[in-house]
């Protein structure tokens, strides 16, 4: 019994190792006959393609007569993912003007236009064909354009080949375009400081390449005393209250400047010297011999005491002598305190009495009140009474004092770049020839001296200060409209740090002079400088004393640099305004060259 069972088992054992076997080799057969089918089918799909490519020719391609050039090219068969080379042949469309070898060499025979193809042998549509021209070839290109630009800005360069060329078109690449890049076109920008190579090179073949070297600089405010020229003007109308909060409030300026020009408010009406004549103070000694003020008929009168007559009672005239006398001390009023100031004060018309201005009303109020109720008669004996025994005329010392006060409370500054009203307001009269009322009332855009300098202090609209650059415009500005605009300066304890500057040396050295009285030392003076004479000029502001010159940007140059700092001046320069070609000065000047200028006046916000 135990033997049958062990058969049993062996063939139960037998029979699941050939089912396994069975299931193993279904499967196997499963697995491979979809592989041989998608092998099957893959080379039932695939193609062969073919390709050409030519390397040295192109559209724009330009040959001289009788040149030879080999083609350059690469032909390609790809069949079963497998690539290889294939044959080819060359064709010209006009082989009088150039002419293909079998082995690819291109001869140019005449001027004119003629297509080459070259086509794979086996399957001709598979072909490559480029028009060619016979022609001129560039020989030479120049590049101009900006040099110099700051970080940001764009110019574009200009490429030009040799007259002639037949074509003259360029491709453009830049050796450093980290610092500069430049697309098809030649524009330019600038990536970061310093310097790249800009190439302009001919399309046609012929090799030919130009160049520019570009300069690109970052400016910091730290590299220059930047002065926003007439406000920041970009941003608001020039030489306007507006302009000038826009240089301040954007920050990086260290200065502002501004364009003054004289005028004055309409002054009040001078009263006349109360009973006098028309004509001015009598005279203090009168040749009428009727006066009984008269001193010769007092002598008689005391020749007459002196001869005894009987029927004169010398008591009575002179109990009645002294009644006119009390009578005459009770009406006429003591100008004794009065005649001492007077006499105290400068000429009346002189600078000098402007110290005294509040003294002078003072004592023209107090002569109005002693004299208020006087009769005519009684005016002209204060009248004689201040004149002085050096015969100096204090009334009329005092009524011109008080007239040159006056005139002087009229004056104003006001601010404008021209002569007239006409370039910024559309109004053509002249500065000068309008009233401070007038210009505020009827240009209430115009800014006045005292506003700006405001700005510059930092009192208005908490903005940052800035230094004060005050440009005398005005050639006829007067002495007295001078001290005036250093009284305002002062009075913002701005008279230290301000620049004084103009073009003209005979006005700013009466600045200078009245500056200096102030001050106890010499302020700073710059004269400004735009034309030919320019040596003369500095030797000007030698010689005046001035602190320095200040150059346009388009005169300039190292001559004149060199020659204003050996003659001990410092150096600023104007104006840079908005537009691209400016940079390239700006960066020249400043840092080019290594120049130490004092200052740069620009027309926009420089570190934007």
């Amino acid at each position: 019994m135990k033997e049958k069972g062990r058969k049993i088992n062996q063939k139960r054992r037998a029979g699941r190792v050939l089912a396994l076997i069975m299931t193993v080799t279904l499967l196997a057969s499963l697995i491979m006959v979809p592989q041989k089918t998608y092998a099957a089918s893959m080379v039932k799909k695939s193609k062969t393609t073919y390709r050409v490519t030519v390397h040295n020719i192109n559209s724009n391609t330009v040959l001289r007569k009788g040149a030879r050039v080999q083609i350059s090219y690469t032909a390609t068969k790809t069949k079963n993912g497998v690539v290889s080379g294939t044959k080819v042949k060359f064709k010209s469309s006009k082989k009088k003007v150039a002419s293909v070898s079998k082995s690819g060499v291109i001869t140019a025979k005449k001027n004119g236009t003629a297509k080459i193809t070259v086509y794979c042998k086996k399957k001709p549509g598979k072909k490559k064909t480029i028009k060619i021209r016979v022609g001129t070839p560039v020989s030479s290109i120049s590049v101009s354009g900006d040099r110099y630009l700051r970080v940001g800005r764009s110019s574009t360069l200009k490429a030009s080949a040799n007259s002639g060329a037949t074509n003259k078109s360029v491709s453009w690449w830049s050796d450093n375009p980290d610092v500069v890049t430049v697309n098809g076109d030649g524009k330019i920008r600038g990536i970061s400081s310093g310097s790249a190579t800009v190439y302009a090179t001919a399309k046609d073949g012929s090799g030919v390449s130009g160049s520019r070297k570009v300069y690109v600089h970052q400016y910091y405010a730290n590299e220059a005393n930047w002065i926003a020229h007439r406000g920041l003007h970009t941003s608001a109308t020039e030489n306007t209250a507006r302009a000038f909060l826009a240089a301040a409030q954007s920050g990086g300026f260290w200065g502002c400047e501004c364009d003054i020009w004289e005028t004055r408010h309409v002054p009040p009406t001078m009263p006349a010297l109360p009973g006098l004549p028309d004509e001015g103070p009598v005279d203090p000694e009168p040749d009428d011999p009727t006066d009984d003020n008269n001193q010769n008929n007092g002598d008689e009168q005391t020749g007459d005491q002196n001869t005894g007559d009987q029927n004169t009672n010398p008591n009575t005239e002179s109990e009645q002598e002294q009644g006119d006398n009390t009578e005459n001390e009770t009406l006429l009023p003591d100008v004794t305190e009065l005649k001492a100031v007077i006499e105290a004060w400068p000429g009346a018309t002189s600078m000098d009495i402007l110290e005294y201005d509040s003294d002078v009303k003072s004592a023209w109020s107090e002569y109005y009140e002693l004299t208020a109720e006087l009769d005519e008669e009684q005016l002209k004996q204060i009248h004689k009474e201040m004149i002085t025994e050096q015969d100096v005329d204090l009334l009329a010392k005092l009524f011109n004092a008080y007239s040159w006060v006056m005139e002087y409370d009229s004056i104003d500054l006001a601010i404008n770049h021209n002569s007239t009203f006409a370039e910024i307001w559309g109004n053509g009269n002249a500065v000068r020839n309008m009233s401070a009322y007038e210009i505020r009332t009827q240009l209430p855009g115009v800014c006045f001296l005292s506003e700006y300098l405001d700005i510059c202090k930092g009192n208005v609209y908490n903005t940052v200060p800035m230094v004060p650059v005050i440009e005398f415009k005005d050639p006829y500005m007067s002495a007295a409209a001078i001290n005036k605009a250093l009284d305002m300066i002062e009075e913002r304890g701005l008279l230290d740090q301000v620049y004084l500057i103009s073009f003209y040396d005979s006005t700013l050295a009466e600045v200078k002079k009245q500056a200096r009285e102030r001050l106890g030392h010499d302020p700073i003076t710059y004269l400004l400088i735009d034309d030919n004479g320019s040596a003369v000029t500095i030797q000007i502001a030698k010689d005046r004393g001035f602190k320095g010159v200040s150059f346009a940007k388009s005169l300039i140059n190292n001559d004149l640099y060199t020659r204003a700092k050996n003659c001990g001046l410092g150096v600023g320069t104007w104006t840079y305004k908005d537009k691209l070609s400016s940079d390239e000065y700006l960066f020249k000047h400043l840092f080019m060259y290594g120049w130490k200028l004092d200052f740069v006046t620009v027309d926009y916000h420089i570190f934007r």
